[in-house]
Order: structure tokens, then C-alpha cells, then sequence
């Protein structure tokens, strides 16, 4: 993660900062602890990577589907964001990317 990271979540709130992010994950892992994402397709081009799967929080949870993205600066993750998976989404995201 860059010191300078940006993230993005779902509803586009923003967090900026290596510091802040790492905070907030420390809390969020901490609440849930089962939570891990599955990755069942990827796309890159250039320093874009798309990625597209589901999370799950808990055990008997449905798997809540997203696709996320990561731009990288200097081999650090500088961008992460996390979309809903839509047609929309899939169809502006997924595309290849060149």
C-alpha cells in the first residue's frame, strides 16, 4: 500500500492515507474475522487491475459479490476500489482493458 493510498468503497466514501487505512482494516478485521474475498476472474493492463469474485463475512452468509479494483504506483497498491457487481459495472470494468 502506497503512503499516499486511496480508497474507495461501494457508496464512494474515501479514505486517504497508508496510516488511516490500516487502522480502519485493523478495526474491520477485527469485527469480522471470518470476512475473506474470492477472486474468480482478473484483468490487467498497464498498472489497472480488475478483479472480480464475492466476499464472505461468515460461514452460513451468502457470498456478497463485488468486483474491485487496484491501480499500483511504484509496485504498491495506490487505488482500491470496490464496485457492486452489476451488468453495468461488468460491462464498463471487465472490458479488456487496452
Amino acid at each position: 500500500m502506497s503512503e499516499n493510498h486511496l480508497f474507495v468503497d461501494r457508496k464512494s466514501g474515501v479514505v486517504r492515507g497508508m496510516a488511516p487505512m490500516l487502522a480502519i482494516w485493523a478495526e474491520f478485521f477485527r469485527q469480522f474475522p471470518g470476512y475473506s474475498n474470492m477472486v474468480v476472474r482478473i484483468e490487467s493492463a498497464d498498472i489497472l487491475v480488475v478483479m472480480q469474485g464475492y466476499a464472505t463475512w461468515t460461514e452460513d452468509a451468502p457470498p456478497d459479490r463485488a468486483i474491485w479494483t487496484a491501480r499500483l504506483s511504484d509496485g504498491k497498491v495506490a487505488e482500491w476500489r470496490i464496485f457492486c457487481d452489476s451488468e453495468e459495472n461488468r460491462r464498463n470494468l471487465l472490458l479488456p482493458l487496452t
